[in-house]
């Protein structure tokens, strides 16, 4: 995914830390878009920003529920999306569905997932998703997804 990041158009939703979109941001992407609902984390997720070395034009930062956002903001279009909602919600599923009517992804775009294990995800996302990548750990299942096309 390294050679995607260069002057790409990132969204990270659920931000909490931000590292995913600082990370993007280290890598060269051109553009991340921040979201995030819960109250201290933001502000946690402000100062973090401001304290790495980047240009305000670079980012954009937003305390909102990332499904409204993609309703509101719904011809925002993104190389990379991240998606590493609070485990314990349904967020993931609602989220996909949301990107994928509102098309929010660029036809080359790809999405980063991070779910607890259990998640039933896989068969989930076979319809309208092909899994580039897949790995789990004790605890986790991380996706790398891109849209299908017909």
């Amino acid at each position: 995914m390294k050679n995607n990041i260069i002057n790409s158009y990132c969204l990270d939703a659920f931000s909490g830390s931000g590292s995913l979109g600082l990370e993007s941001l280290s890598r060269n992407a051109k553009h991340v878009t921040f979201i995030e609902y819960n109250k201290e984390i933001f502000q946690h997720l402000k100062k973090n920003i401001l304290q790495f070395p980047i240009s305000p034009s670079s980012v954009r930062l937003y305390h909102i529920k990332t499904e409204i956002w993609l309703k509101l903001y719904k011809n925002q279009k993104f190389d990379i999306i991240f998606l590493d909602p609070p485990f314990y919600t349904k967020l993931i599923f609602q989220c996909l569905y949301l990107i994928n009517i509102y098309n929010n992804l660029k036809p080359h775009g790809l999405i980063y997932i991070e779910c607890k294990k259990t998640t039933k995800l896989k068969k989930y996302i076979m319809n309208n998703w092909n899994i580039l990548k897949k790995k789990e750990t004790k605890r986790l299942q991380i996706y790398l997804i891109k849209k299908k096309y017909l």
